[in-house]
């Protein structure tokens, strides 16, 4: 977990970032399809390219002072650096960034639900949309 000007108090939006925010290289999704996770995790996340349209919107989203803007992602924490890297370089807001444990290879949709319960636990806030 990586926390950045986070208010557990207000409402949030929760955003996927693999096919949501960034367009996953074909080498990556090379990689994934041959469950080759230590390729999958390594310096390729640093080739993905931002998804424009859903930038605007977490822009858009950013200038609302009442909420949070929290990423959620089955990466693994073992890329969590190259993650905030590539959010750095494409200056896409985010106050908390979900990723799952490293030994955890459950599918994608076990790991988020999980996340997100933990995500409502520790909010005070609504969530008021998932993308």
């Amino acid at each position: 977990m990586y926390l950045k000007n986070y208010n557990m108090k207000l409402n949030y939006y929760i955003f996927d970032i693999d096919g949501t925010i960034a367009k996953m290289s074909p080498k990556r999704k090379k990689a994934l399809e041959d469950k080759d996770y230590g390729l999958f995790y390594s310096d390729l996340v640093l080739e993905d390219e931002p998804i424009r349209q859903t930038i605007r919107v977490l822009n858009f989203l950013e200038d609302d002072r009442n909420s949070n803007i929290i990423l959620m992602s089955w990466r693994s924490n073992e890329c969590c650096q190259h993650t905030v890297e590539r959010l750095n370089k494409y200056k896409i807001p985010y106050a908390r960034l979900l990723m799952r444990q490293s030994w955890d290879h459950r599918q994608d949709a076990y790991i988020k639900s999980e996340l997100y319960d933990k995500c409502l636990s520790q909010q005070e806030g609504k969530c008021l949309w998932v993308f």
